[in-house]
C-alpha cells in the first residue's frame, strides 16, 4: 500500500535526520509501531436479509458465513487473511476462545454468548485487500443488545462502511438512515449498494435506485455511485473495495497525526537553537515561565474535577435528557403505529431513536466540555508566555507552520509565542478526541442495558390497550417518565467519571507538551556549555536538519 510505504519511507528518512541532532523524535517511534500494525476495518451494514452473508460468501468464493441464521443469532463477524482457517471467538469479558471452522453454526447458536467473532481464512481474496478487514454485521432488527453491541464497537472501530440495502426494501429505512447520520457525526464515510437486484425486473431495479440516490443526496450530500448486486456479488464488492480507496483511508488515519509530530520536531530544534542563542537571564525567564505555566495547568485541573458535577456534569445530564425526550416525542405517532402493530418493530424503533438522540447529545456535550478546557488551558499558557520578551527564548517557537506551507492546526499566529500555544493546543486536541470517542461509545453503551427491560414492562399491557390514545399515554406517561429516570440516576456518574477523564486527559497532555519544553531547554543549555567552541557549527548544523526535515514533510505529507 503506498501510503503506509510513504509513511515508513518518511519516518525512516526523519530519524536518520534527527539522530546526530539530539532531540527527542516526539513519538515517532511509537507512530512508526501504529502504522506498521494498522488495520481497517470495513464493516457491512444492512438489515436482516438484506444479503450481507450471501455477498460475503460470493467474495470468498465459498459458502464460509452461515446463511440462514435468525436474528437471535447474528453476531459480528470479523474476516481476516491467514495461512491457516480458524476462528477466534471473543467473549463478553474480552476473553478469546480458538475454534475450527466447522464450530461456525454452533458459536452463531450461541450469539449472546460472545462480542464478535473473528475468521481466519487461506483466501486470496482476503489477501488481496489487506490491511482491509470485512465484517458481517447484525441486522438492524438483530436482538437489541446485539445490535448495540455490534453498532457502537465498530462505529468506533471502523474507518469505512458498506451498506447494503435489499431492492425489495425499496428505499432506505429509518434505522439504515440513523446510523448513517451517526457515522456522519464522526466522520466517517460510506459506500451504498442495492442488493437481490435479481428478484426484480430492470425498470424496477432503476427506479429503487434513483428513489435511494435522491434519499443520500438529500439527506446526507451523497454523490458517490449506488452499486446494483445480484446473488452473486462478489466482483461487483471487489469493485467497491477497490473504488474504497485503501490508500486514502490510511492517509486519513496518519497524515495529521505524522503532520503534528513534524510541528513538535522543528519546534524541538528551534528551542535548541534559541538556547543556544541565549543568556543565562533568558533561559531563567523562559524556564520559570513554563513552570509558572505547568502549575496553572495543575490548578485549573484541580478546580475542574472538584467543580465537575457543578460545572459540567449536572447541566449534561438535564441536556441529554431532554435531547432523548424530545427524539421519542417526534417520533411519537409512529411508535404509536408501531406499538399496535408489531412490538418487535416497536422495539427496535425505540432503541434505535434512543441510541441515537444519545449519540448525538452526548458527543455534543463533551466536544464542548473538551474545548472548554482546552481554551481555558491554552489561555493561561498564553498569559504566562507573553510576560518573556520578544528575543531570545520569546521567540522560542519560531513560525514554522508559515515557513512550511503548512496549515496543520488553523491560521498560523502572528508572533511565535503564540505559534507555541497554538501548536500545543492542536496536539492537545488530537489526543483528546481519540479519547473522546471511546467515553462516548461507553457511556451511551451503559446507558441502553436498561432500555429492554422498560420496553418489557410496556408490552406487559399491550393487549389490554390497543386503541391509539391509550398507547400514546402509555409512551408520555410511562415509557418515556421511566426513561428519564433511568437516565438521571445513571449518567450522573458515568458523566462524573468520564468527563474527570477527559479533564486528566487534557491537562495530562498540556503538562506533557510544557514539560517536553522544558527538558528541551535544560538539555540544550548543559549542551551548550559543553559545545561553547563549535556552537556556531552546531546552530548551522540544526539549521541544516530543520531545513532537510522540512524538504521531507513537504515531499511526504504536504504535497
Amino acid at each position: 500500500m503506498n501510503s503506509k510505504k510513504q509513511f515508513l519511507d518518511y519516518i525512516g528518512e526523519v530519524k536518520n535526520i534527527i539522530s546526530p541532532l539530539e532531540i527527542s523524535d516526539n513519538k515517532l517511534s511509537e507512530i512508526q509501531g501504529n502504522i506498521t500494525g494498522a488495520e481497517l476495518i470495513v464493516p457491512v451494514v444492512g438489515g436482516f436479509s438484506a444479503g450481507k452473508s450471501t455477498l460475503l460468501n460470493s467474495f470468498l468464493g465459498n459458502e464460509i458465513l452461515p446463511t440462514a441464521v435468525t436474528p437471535e443469532t447474528a453476531l459480528a463477524t470479523e474476516l481476516r487473511y491467514s495461512d491457516s482457517n480458524y476462528i477466534e471467538a471473543v467473549t463478553a469479558s474480552g476473553a478469546v476462545e480458538r475454534h475450527q471452522l466447522a464450530d461456525f453454526a454452533r458459536l452463531k447458536d450461541n450469539a449472546q454468548n460472545f462480542k464478535n467473532l473473528r475468521v481466519y481464512l487461506n483466501n486470496e481474496n482476503l489477501k488481496a485487500i489487506q490491511p482491509l478487514v470485512l465484517v458481517d454485521m447484525p441486522g438492524f432488527d438483530a436482538p437489541i443488545e446485539n445490535h448495540n453491541q455490534a453498532i457502537l464497537n465498530y462505529l468506533e472501530r471502523g474507518v469505512f462502511f458498506v451498506f447494503l440495502t435489499s431492492v425489495e426494501d425499496g428505499n432506505i429505512t429509518l434505522s439504515m438512515k440513523r446510523e448513517i447520520d451517526n457515522l456522519q457525526q464522526i466522520g466517517k464515510g460510506f459506500a451504498f449498494c442495492i442488493s437481490k437486484t435479481n428478484l426484480r425486473a430492470p425498470d424496477d431495479v432503476k427506479a429503487v435506485q434513483q428513489k435511494i440516490a435522491e434519499q443520500l443526496e438529500d439527506d446526507f450530500d451523497y454523490t458517490g455511485q449506488i452499486a446494483l448486486l445480484d446473488m452473486d456479488g462478489g466482483n461487483n464488492l471487489k469493485n467497491i473495495l477497490t473504488a474504497v480507496n485503501p490508500d486514502e483511508l490510511f492517509k486519513l488515519l496518519f497524515i495529521d497525526e505524522l503532520r503534528e509530530n513534524y510541528t513538535g520536531l522543528i519546534q524541538s530544534i528551534n528551542v535548541k537553537i534559541s538556547t543556544f542563542k541565549s543568556n543565562r537571564k533568558e533561559i531563567e525567564e523562559t524556564l520559570s515561565a513554563l513552570q509558572n505555566s505547568l502549575q496553572g495547568i495543575e490548578a485549573k485541573k484541580q478546580s475542574a474535577i472538584n467543580d465537575v458535577e457543578q460545572r459540567y456534569s449536572r447541566d449534561s445530564v438535564s441536556v441529554i435528557n431532554q435531547a432523548v425526550t424530545s427524539a421519542i416525542l417526534q417520533q411519537k405517532m409512529r411508535l404509536v403505529d408501531l406499538a399496535i402493530n408489531n412490538q418487535g418493530a416497536f422495539e427496535r424503533e425505540l432503541n434505535d431513536i434512543t441510541k441515537n438522540a444519545l449519540l448525538s447529545a452526548v458527543q455534543t456535550r463533551f466536544r464542548a466540555i473538551s474545548q472548554d478546557l482546552i481554551e481555558e488551558m491554552g489561555n493561561g499558557i498564553n498569559a504566562q508566555l507573553a510576560t518573556l520578551p520578544d528575543g531570545g527564548l520569546g521567540g522560542i517557537a519560531m513560525d514554522v507552520l508559515a515557513n512550511s506551507g503548512a496549515d496543520a492546526f488553523g491560521k498560523v499566529a502572528n508572533t511565535a509565542l503564540k505559534s507555541i500555544s497554538k501548536a500545543i493546543m492542536g496536539k492537545v486536541t488530537s489526543a483528546t478526541l481519540k479519547a473522546l470517542l471511546s467515553s462516548v461509545f461507553g457511556i451511551v453503551s451503559a446507558v441502553l442495558l436498561f432500555l429492554p427491560e422498560i420496553i418489557s414492562l410496556f408490552a406487559k399491557g399491550e393487549k389490554e390497550r390497543r386503541q391509539r390514545e391509550q398507547v400514546e399515554q402509555a409512551i408520555i406517561n410511562n415509557v418515556i417518565p421511566q426513561i428519564q429516570q433511568k437516565l438521571n440516576s445513571v449518567l450522573p456518574d458515568l458523566m462524573n467519571q468520564n468527563i474527570t477523564a477527559l479533564i486528566n486527559q487534557v491537562s495530562e497532555q498540556f503538562e506533557e507538551q510544557l514539560q517536553q519544553k522544558r527538558n528541551e531547554i535544560e538539555a540544550a543549555e548543559a549542551e551548550k556549555a559543553a559545545k561553547a567552541a563549535e556552537l556556531e557549527s552546531t546552530i548551522n548544523e540544526l539549521e541544516s536538519g530543520k531545513q532537510q526535515l522540512t524538504t521531507a514533510a513537504n515531499r511526504y505529507l504536504f504535497a
